[in-house]
């Protein structure tokens, strides 16, 4: 999913001008800064995820290390939760 986002927001130009050509209505949400926006940070969130998971995989990882990485993330999506309530 994280690629499929990240693509969409490389070829955000592209994309609104064939929207436009062909007069969708979704030509509206590209130029929509904060839908635009919340796009952009929901990327980030699943670059973030992608990385927690491809930490997790190999073979040189015990419990431990495991269950450390997936607190710390908890705790970063905790701060990025009070940061998305509070507002600008």
């Amino acid at each position: 999913m994280a690629r499929v986002v990240s693509r969409h927001l490389e070829v955000k130009e592209e994309a609104k001008q064939f929207l436009q050509d062909e007069n969708s209505s979704l030509t509206e949400l590209l130029l929509h800064e904060i839908w635009m926006s919340k796009l952009a940070y929901l990327e980030d969130i699943f670059c973030r995820l992608n990385g927690l998971s491809i930490s997790l995989q190999g073979f040189s990882t015990n419990i431990f290390i495991l269950r450390s990485k997936t607190d710390a993330f908890k705790k970063k999506l905790a701060l990025w939760d009070s940061r998305v309530q509070k507002g600008p």
